[in-house]
């Protein structure tokens, strides 16, 4: 069922409305939300009586984030994972839906907590794990950071992306080749063609070396 949110003090004038007379609502919305914000409230040592998080630059990095379209579907679904250092288990509850050519501005938690982010190729249900999907390296962000990223760009093609860990490795006359079927323009991203026979909707992970 569709639900919304209004403030108190006018949804007072929209009851006394609603009494006097038949009323009619017209709502509108932002389909294609040039905006995300993807936030961690963190309280150490002691929990608030009121907690509010103010999004600013002292608390957030700005991720300009550019969603290509391959000329597939108009849409595609990303989720976008988070964990605290004490947790070895990345979880995100949903996929997000975001249109395809088109860039979003993304303010992300800063500080300590890690992030993954997967994009997959084609819009999916906001319940079904993106099993298939292009993914980075689980990183951590610093204060006022801003960063570009393209996923899906052009051109995506089989590669071994640099710092995935999946370099060829040599044991006497055997040498193991792992290539990801699906690399893009950016360095990092890489996806498989098929779904791994185990895993769920959350992953183990740690923040690589050397990010922020």
């Amino acid at each position: 069922m569709p639900a919304f949110r209004i403030g108190a003090d006018v949804g007072a004038e929209l009851l006394a409305h609603i009494k006097k007379r038949t009323t009619v609502l017209h709502l509108t919305g932002t389909a294609r939300s040039p905006y995300l914000y993807d936030v961690m409230q963190i309280c150490k040592q002691v929990i608030p009586r009121k907690v509010v998080h103010t999004v600013t630059e002292q608390n957030s990095a700005v991720v300009r984030t550019t969603y290509a379209d391959n000329g597939g579907s108009p849409w595609t679904a990303e989720q976008r994972f988070a964990a605290r250092p004490h947790q070895g288990f990345l979880w995100s509850h949903i996929s997000r839906f975001v249109p395809t050519g088109f860039e979003r501005t993304e303010y992300v938690s800063a500080g300590d907590t890690v992030w993954n982010h997967l994009v997959h190729h084609e819009l999916l249900d906001t319940d079904t794990e993106l099993a298939v999907r292009m993914s980075n390296e689980p990183r951590t962000y610093c204060a006022g950071e801003e960063l570009r990223e393209t996923w899906n760009g052009s051109v995506v093609r089989p590669a071994i992306p640099r710092g995935a860990g999946l370099a060829p490795v040599r044991e006497g006359d055997v040498l193991s080749l792992r290539i990801p079927e699906f690399t893009d323009s950016t360095s990092g991203h890489w996806a498989r063609a098929i779904k791994k026979a185990d895993g769920g909707i959350g992953f183990w992970a740690k923040a690589s070396a050397g990010t922020a």
